[in-house]
């Protein structure tokens, strides 16, 4: 079917984003920045919290600040002070926060 999008709200008009382009968000204040599988990043309006309920189900919130698709994780790094970060495909490293730290390592095995 039809590649479902997120509407992007800009100052014109609005973009639309394939979903399974996206591989991660970030939270920016109250906004987030969505980053795309051609490295693009596009600021959305809505919280961090509001796009993660509009995702399916394929993307995880590993941190206060971040969401990421899952298929997108490649390797957990444990960093000093135990804390992990969460590679990524594309080589991008994102913190992982500590509650869900034991989930991730679980469902990565």
């Amino acid at each position: 079917g039809a590649a479902k999008c997120l509407a992007v709200k800009k100052h014109g008009p609005v973009a639309l984003v394939p979903i399974d382009r996206i591989v991660h968000l970030q939270g920016a204040g109250a906004d987030a920045e969505l980053v795309l599988d051609d490295g693009k990043r596009e600021l959305h309006d809505k919280t961090l919290e509001k796009l993660h309920a509009l995702l399916p189900p394929g993307f995880e919130r590993i941190h206060k600040s971040h969401v990421v698709r899952r298929g997108a994780v490649t390797a957990l790094h444990a960093s000093e002070g135990r804390h992990y970060e969460a590679e990524l495909r594309n080589g991008t490293r994102l913190p992982v926060g500590r509650a869900r730290d034991k989930e991730l390592r679980a469902r990565l095995g």
